[in-house]
């Protein structure tokens, strides 16, 4: 069974992550494997998302690959 902490985690968004992790930089690929969050993720991602040149992501919840589509479309990622 998974072990669960209870220690804080920091959460930092996408752009953060990216200015501090690869400035100025594109990203080749990026692989979410985030359980759910994918769909939080990628429903603002229009101030990086034309940073990234491959996504692999494996979609969880309702609507799946369809609803994370119109999300990246409609982000201008399409």
């Amino acid at each position: 069974l998974p072990v669960r902490s209870r220690e804080p985690v920091e959460m930092i968004s996408m752009p953060t992550l990216l200015d501090r992790f690869a400035p100025r930089q594109r990203v080749r690929l990026l692989k979410c494997d985030i359980e759910g969050g994918e769909f939080d993720l990628f429903t603002d991602c229009a101030s990086w998302i034309a940073r990234v040149d491959t996504l692999a992501i494996e979609v969880h919840g309702k609507g799946g690959v369809e609803r994370l589509l119109a999300m990246l479309d409609a982000n201008h990622a399409g």
